[in-house]
């Protein structure tokens, strides 16, 4: 879906990644050994969407580095045109969001799929490639429900 935003916006995407520890970042599939030189150079991407997949709020080192990037981003100048976006699975509620990014989030939108949309995006996604024709969608659907 982000993909799909930024190529409709024509602008570059960064997609971060961390490790299931959190301990190391990604972007675009190459390592990250420097949070605080990614951030910043992520102003030379610029017009561009930084998006963290996955994000994880009960790590320490995934928060600091959004709420780094955010306020880099925010105190940037007006031609930088730089979108954050971070998908959050698990998340029951917004507390544990205000508490971290308390007043530098512009938007949240929380988006919770039933069943029927979850497998529709499956779907949609399964459209492009080959796989096992034995492949359960509806277990997989399941397995994806996020909780």
């Amino acid at each position: 879906m982000v993909s799909a935003l930024a190529g409709e916006a024509k602008c570059g995407l960064l997609a971060i990644s961390s490790s299931s520890a959190g301990a190391s970042f990604c972007c675009n599939g190459e390592k990250i050994d420097n949070m605080q030189d990614f951030i910043i150079n992520v102003k030379r991407y610029s017009p561009c969407i930084v998006f963290f997949d996955h994000f994880q709020l009960d790590c320490s080192q995934s928060t600091t580095f959004l709420q780094a990037l955010i306020k880099d981003v925010d105190k940037g100048k007006e031609e930088e045109q730089i979108i954050v976006i971070a998908a959050v699975s698990k998340l029951k509620n917004t507390s544990d969001l205000d508490r971290n990014f308390l007043g530098s989030l512009d938007i949240l939108q929380m988006v919770d799929l039933n069943f029927n949309k979850r497998k529709e995006v499956l779907m949609y996604h399964l459209e492009s490639i080959q796989y096992d024709p034995n492949l359960d969608i509806d277990e997989l659907t399941h397995s994806m429900n996020g909780r």
